[in-house]
Formats: C-alpha cells, sequence, structure tokens
C-alpha cells in the first residue's frame, strides 16, 4: 500500500509542476500583451509623426505660395509708382536728376519690402525646420524608450530617418 505521506507528496508535486505551468503561459501572455501594446503605441507615434510632418509640408507650401504673391504684389506696386513718378514728373515739366533721384528712391523702398519678405520667409522656414526636428527627436525618444528589443529599435529608427530625410526635403 501507498503511504498518506507519498500520496500527498505526488499531489503536491502535480500541483505545483502545474502552477509553474500556468505561471509560465501567463507571463507568456502577458509578455505577448505587452508586445501588442508596444507595437500600437509605435504605430500611433509613427502616424502622428506622419500628420505633423503633413500639417508642416502644408504650412510651408502655404507660407511659400503667399510669400510668392506678396512678392509680386509689392513688385507690380513699385512699377505702378514709378510710372505714376514719371508721369507727374513730365507732366509738371521736370526731368533729370531729380526725376531719377525719385525713381531709385522707389525702386529701392521696393528692394527693401521685398528683402523684408524673403527674410519673414527663411525665418519661418528656419523655424519649420526646427519644429521637424523636434518632432523627429521626439518621435525617436518615444520609439527607443517604449522598445525592449534593440534591433526593432534599429529598424524602425532607420525607417524614420530616411522618412525624415525625405520630408526635409520638399
Amino acid at each position: 500500500m501507498c503511504e498518506p505521506t507519498l500520496i500527498l507528496a505526488g499531489i503536491n508535486a502535480a500541483a505545483t509542476a502545474y502552477s509553474i505551468k500556468e505561471q509560465s503561459r501567463q507571463a507568456k501572455w502577458q509578455e505577448e500583451l505587452n508586445e501588442y501594446n508596444q507595437n500600437r503605441q509605435n504605430e500611433a507615434l509613427l502616424a502622428d509623426y506622419k500628420n505633423q510632418s503633413t500639417q508642416l509640408n502644408i504650412q510651408e507650401a502655404e507660407e511659400d505660395d503667399a510669400s510668392t504673391e506678396e512678392q509680386i504684389r509689392v513688385q507690380h506696386e513699385t512699377r505702378k509708382r514709378i510710372a505714376e513718378a514719371r508721369v507727374s514728373a513730365s507732366e509738371s515739366g521736370v526731368a533729370g536728376l531729380s526725376v531719377n533721384g525719385l525713381v531709385n528712391d522707389i525702386i529701392r523702398q521696393g528692394a527693401s519690402n521685398v528683402g523684408t519678405i524673403e527674410h519673414n520667409f527663411n525665418s519661418s522656414a528656419w523655424q519649420r525646420e526646427r519644429e521637424r526636428q523636434a518632432l523627429w527627436s521626439r518621435t525617436r525618444y518615444g520609439l527607443r524608450t517604449c522598445l525592449k528589443n534593440q534591433k526593432i529599435y534599429r529598424c524602425l529608427s532607420k525607417r524614420l530617418i530616411i522618412k525624415h530625410k525625405a520630408v526635409s526635403r520638399r
């Protein structure tokens, strides 16, 4: 006959083995859940990066169009003022250096206005580039902190660098 202590030891061993197996299965399930959540977080970070980059590109295109239109308007206004000055001078019977000086002042003022428009556009383009770099850094940092597997990080990081370079060149 079997001893009761042997029976209890066998039951205890079976319960322990089952408990270990169940803990292992639970740990594996938790690891898969964590990986799934990390993947969703990475996808969300990349989607956010793409959306914000697209918004920066749209903003850049709109500002470029507005700057070009403003420069054309200023140039047209300058030519109009030159023509008005010349017509006024000829109607008044004035000619020579005084008219040329007036025309040169109008041209200088128009060029200054165009230069200001270009400077403002370049400043906003510089600011957008800083925003792109900050966005890119935040996205990379977010990916770095939520990924355990460095191989996956390097792969995503390379994809992100390529996307960032492509977006920056537009």
